[in-house]
């Protein structure tokens, strides 16, 4: 009958059977008989599951069962546990049951049957509710597949929908052997996230702040992956490093420091020898901030097996391909260098854009000396140059200690006061710069590049051999002079200052290419037109490659410019000499002569062939003020072949050097030497007849002619006549009527007596 649910609840049915065979015969079962009568229980109870029925538990396994994470499907899951937990283990309802297990994504709103317990040929048992629960493993797909037989089941990726993100939820029907189903509730324990995406390492990059780090600094590098991020316990600095950049001949290894979720830092300490810059290119760009060493930068030891490293929520292990992270040059611009810096040095004179020319003087007051440094250098850290002067004997200063001004990261100068000290020569050199590059590494001095190249020259330049000297007398505008160094400006000039007016004063004259070079004798021969007569001062001057200018003392003054020649008169003290006579020949200049040292010379032509003075040095005059006198002595040489006129010739030198001219010498030609007796041939003519030869009568006017054999004019020659035996026509004593051929000739006249006894040759 009804229960009190006014159902048949409980109530038992049976089931008896009347059978007719085909002649009508019945047979009907006896109730009383075990087996004859079948039973149905009415059962409308649904199964108890008040305090279980949200308790289904699903996990997730791999083939090793070595990383399953509880709420997750991921990239190494190949089965799901799932586990229903029934109302009581001695709830005989049960027994023949079946549970159905379904799964749905959450987003569907119907289900896929996962796997039937308790399908055909397999209920529900005792022995299979001992445990309080009954659980079964679904594979990820269901690879059997009957042909021609409908197959309802799904494997778990097969589940409609399934999807990377999505939620897996899972659910179980249980059926008790009357067929009565209650249906699980859904738990978080029966849901699981798909997630099967290795998590990756999004982006590289570093606590540091973008600066450059030298030896012993120390940096932090961070690994931002794109989950959340489990640890294992076996990672360590040792087995777990990411490979930097650094130059071919060295290793960097960021170790592992630990991990915050999404965050691995690694720690790196600066090793020596480390450096990101490829070049000497102060302009660093991207490839020159540090960075991972490739796309497998990031190494764990052991790879990638089990135990995994680092795993993201669901389990699947990081992916150590770094190829779509955002480099570490990219999020920061660190320098790595350990090198240490030097620099390569510029002089500038006054104005920055000015290039010295290798050397300066304190003329140029202000030196700027440029350091440029092969690398960046630190703001902060203000570089400080030490200057040293050259030193001698004679210099001693102190160096000059000072802070440099930047112009640029790569570039700074100092303004240098030059020293004055006129004994100030040789080369600057830059001794050392206290200076740190971004990294901080220290300057290294010796690869210092021309910090020693600038010489300073505050000597003047000085002229030697100065010609011509003051008060000279010159006959030509040569001058003569020494530099002390090679210089780069020369000049000389005559600049009258009396005699002779000289409307073209001064004459300059500039030194070319080869009359600036020093420690040689230059000679200038270069006609300037100067005004005979004229009186100058000579000066030199000279700037030298440092522009340091000569003193204006070198001067020669009162320079005579005088290009007469001198006339000259000789006088003898007798004019007509002869043999071992002592004669003294005096000449007068018309201006004085050049001293002692060039003496006037005389020479004397006596016609003969070995007795003739020749160059013989005559003396000054020593009553006479200046040196327009001079004489000498000489005894008149014997030999009738010295005889007649003697030649005196003189070679004398004004103080301008113009010589005496043979023809400018006066009475050289007047000194007759005789050495020679004298001698008469007479010749008779007879003006009245002169057709008679050596004959005449008396009143004939006769011409006797005396031909000497030398002139005779120390006394006028006197003619004597003695006639025959007559004293009374005879005379004695008759002067010459006239001479001739220099006075070698002389003529008488006179008239032959008419007296008989007169009569005869004359005598």
């Amino acid at each position: 009958g009804l229960d009190s649910d006014d159902d048949f609840d409980a109530s038992v049915i049976r089931i008896n059977a009347e059978i007719y065979d085909i002649a009508g015969n019945v047979s009907l079962g006896d109730i009383s008989q075990p087996g004859e009568i079948k039973t149905i229980e009415v059962d409308y109870t649904l199964p108890d599951t008040a305090n279980v029925g949200s308790n289904i538990i699903v996990l997730s396994s791999d083939i090793n069962n070595q990383n399953s994470f509880s709420g997750f499907w991921n990239q190494y899951n190949t089965q799901m546990n799932i586990r229903v937990l029934i109302p009581s283990n001695d709830d005989e309802s049960l027994i023949n049951g079946r549970i159905d297990l379904l799964g749905r994504m959450s987003v569907n709103t119907t289900w896929d049957t996962l796997e039937v317990i308790g399908a055909d040929d397999y209920y529900i048992q005792t022995s299979d509710m001992s445990n309080g629960f009954i659980e079964s493993n679904i594979n990820n797909i269901i690879s059997t597949d009957n042909e021609g037989v409908e197959n309802d089941i799904v494997g778990v990726e097969v589940i409609t929908g399934f999807e990377e993100g999505g939620v897996v939820e899972f659910c179980a029907v249980l059926y008790d052997q009357a067929g009565n189903p209650v249906r699980y509730s859904i738990s978080p324990s029966s849901t699981i996230v798909i997630d099967r995406i290795p998590p990756t390492i999004q982006s590289i990059s570093s606590t540091n702040y973008n600066l450059s780090y030298s030896v012993e600094d120390s940096l932090t590098i961070i690994a931002i992956t794109s989950d959340q991020l489990l640890k294992d316990n076996a990672v360590t600095r040792e087995n777990t490093f990411m490979d930097l950049t650094s130059d071919p001949s060295s290793e960097n290894e960021a170790k592992f420091l630990t991990h915050n979720m999404d965050t691995v830092f690694f720690s790196y300490i600066v090793q020596d020898g480390h450096n990101t810059e490829i070049d000497d290119n102060p302009e660093i760009d991207e490839e020159e901030y540090l960075n991972i060493n490739g796309n497998d930068a990031l190494t764990f030891i052991g790879g990638n097996q089990f135990p995994f490293f680092f795993t993201d929520q669901a389990g699947n292990n990081i992916d150590r391909d770094l190829s779509l992270a955002t480099q570490l040059n990219v999020n920061k611009q660190i320098v790595i260098d350990t090198e240490n810096p030097t620099a390569r040095f510029g002089y500038f004179e006054t104005n920055p854009i000015d290039t010295t020319d290798g050397i300066i003087s304190f003329n140029d007051s202000l030196l700027i000396i440029k350091a440029f440094f092969d690398d960046s250098m630190k703001v902060d850290s203000i570089p400080e140059i030490e200057i040293h002067y050259p030193a001698s004997e004679f210099v001693s200063i102190d160096p000059v200690i000072g802070n440099m001004v930047r112009t640029n990261a790569y570039e700074y100068y100092y303004r240098l006061q030059l020293n004055s000290n006129s004994q100030l020569d040789g080369r600057i050199h830059i001794n050392n710069i206290i200076a740190y590059d971004k990294a901080s590494n220290a300057i290294d001095t010796s690869l210092f590049i021309d910090d020693f190249i600038l010489r300073i020259d505050n000597v003047k330049p000085l002229f030697n051999e100065l010609l011509p000297l003051d008060s000279s007398y010159v006959n030509n505008s040569n001058i003569s002079y020494q530099l002390s160094e090679t210089v780069e400006l020369g000049q000389s000039s005559w600049t009258r200052v009396g005699g002779n007016e000289d409307i073209n004063s001064p004459h300059l004259i500039s030194f070319d290419a080869t009359l600036v070079e020093g420690n040689q004798i230059h000679t200038i021969i270069d006609p300037q037109n100067l005004i005979d007569g004229g009186i100058y001062d000579v000066s030199w001057t000279a700037t030298d490659l440092a522009g340091n200018i000569s003193n204006n003392n070198y001067v020669s003054r009162y320079i005579n410019y005088d290009i007469t020649p001198p006339t000259a008169e000789l006088h003898y003290n007798r004019y007509i000499v002869s043999a071992g006579y002592l004669l003294t020949i005096s000449i007068t200049f018309s201006e004085p002569m050049k001293g002692s040292a060039s003496a006037p010379l005389l020479s004397i032509d006596y016609n003969g062939d070995f007795n003739d003075l020749v160059d013989t040095i005559m003396v000054q005059d020593p009553n006479t003020a200046d040196s327009t006198v001079w004489f000498i002595e000489a005894i008149i040489p014997s030999g009738a072949d010295n005889s007649g006129i003697a030649t005196v010739a003189v070679i004398a030198f004004d103080r301008a050097g113009n010589d005496l001219n043979i023809g400018d010498i006066s009475y050289s030609d007047t000194l007759l030497v005789d050495n020679k007796f004298p001698s008469c041939r007479l010749e008779y003519i007879n003006l009245t007849q002169n057709w008679l030869v050596n004959e005449g009568k008396g009143g004939d006017l006769v011409q006797l002619k005396g031909n000497f054999n030398k002139p005779i004019n120390i006394s006028i020659p006197l003619l004597d006549i003695r006639f025959a035996d007559s004293t009374n026509s005879s005379f004695a004593g008759k002067l010459p009527d006239s001479d001739s051929n220099g006075d070698s000739t002389y003529i008488w006249s006179f008239t032959l007596p008419d007296n008989l006894e007169d009569s005869g040759f004359i005598v």
